[in-house]
């Protein structure tokens, strides 16, 4: 008898993409919530937004209590080579499903 094996999880987005989803659904997300529904570390998540951050993808605002909230910026176009062309706010709508309203209504407003 041979048993079948359910084949590893295949994670094809990249972590930074993950963050720009959560992002999308809750600008307002603490780092620790990120890490936590991401499996990360709060280190990765927090040099995950400096990299978002740095690339011009999103802007923090720093809210009371020392919590930020992040606006995305969805007009901003990918800058890799491979893939040049969509915007933060087209690839988001691929992944980002439009049966959530607060995704669709606050978050990417201004696409």
């Amino acid at each position: 008898m041979t048993l079948k094996r359910n084949p590893p999880a295949l994670a094809l987005m990249s972590s930074h993409l993950h963050v720009l989803c959560l992002l999308a659904k809750d600008g307002g997300a603490r780092q620790t919530e990120l890490a936590q529904l991401l499996g990360m570390t709060l280190r990765t998540i927090n040099r995950i937004i400096q990299d978002l951050r740095q690339a011009g993808y999103i802007t923090a605002v720093r809210g009371s209590a020392r919590r930020n909230s992040y606006t995305l910026r969805l007009e901003r176009r990918l800058q890799h080579p491979l893939e040049r062309g969509p915007s933060v706010g087209q690839l988001l709508g691929l992944f980002v499903h439009a049966a959530e309203p607060d995704v669709r209504g606050a978050a990417l407003r201004d696409a």
